[in-house]
Protein backbone atom coordinates (compact mmCIF):
# COMPACT_ATOMS: atom_id res chain seq x y z
CA UNK A 1 0.00 0.00 0.00
CA UNK A 2 1.33 3.31 -1.18
CA UNK A 3 2.37 5.65 1.92
CA UNK A 4 0.72 8.25 -0.71
CA UNK A 5 -2.80 7.10 0.97
CA UNK A 6 -1.52 7.95 4.10
CA UNK A 7 -0.28 11.56 3.94
CA UNK A 8 -0.71 14.14 1.54
CA UNK A 9 2.35 15.16 -1.12
CA UNK A 10 3.42 18.06 1.07
CA UNK A 11 4.81 15.09 3.49
CA UNK A 12 7.09 14.37 0.70
CA UNK A 13 10.24 16.30 0.00
CA UNK A 14 13.34 15.90 -2.16
CA UNK A 15 15.42 13.61 -1.03
CA UNK A 16 19.60 14.25 -1.16
CA UNK A 17 21.46 11.66 -0.62
CA UNK A 18 24.74 13.17 -0.70
CA UNK A 19 23.23 15.37 1.98
CA UNK A 20 21.87 12.79 3.75
CA UNK A 21 25.65 10.49 3.90
CA UNK A 22 26.71 14.10 4.59
CA UNK A 23 24.76 14.15 8.15
CA UNK A 24 25.14 10.24 8.24
CA UNK A 25 28.75 10.68 8.31
CA UNK A 26 28.58 13.87 10.63
CA UNK A 27 26.65 12.10 13.53
CA UNK A 28 29.02 9.06 13.22
CA UNK A 29 31.69 11.21 14.22
CA UNK A 30 30.00 13.09 17.01
CA UNK A 31 28.89 10.00 18.61
CA UNK A 32 33.09 9.16 18.28
CA UNK A 33 34.26 11.44 19.61
CA UNK A 34 31.56 11.45 22.80
CA UNK A 35 32.08 7.87 22.98
CA UNK A 36 36.11 8.67 23.76
CA UNK A 37 35.56 11.44 25.63
CA UNK A 38 33.06 9.01 28.01
CA UNK A 39 36.35 6.63 27.92
CA UNK A 40 38.88 9.21 28.98
CA UNK A 41 36.87 10.36 31.82
CA UNK A 42 36.30 6.92 33.36
CA UNK A 43 40.19 6.10 32.54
Amino acid sequence: MAQEQFAGPEYFTEFDPKAFAEKIKADAAKAAAEAAEDKEQQD
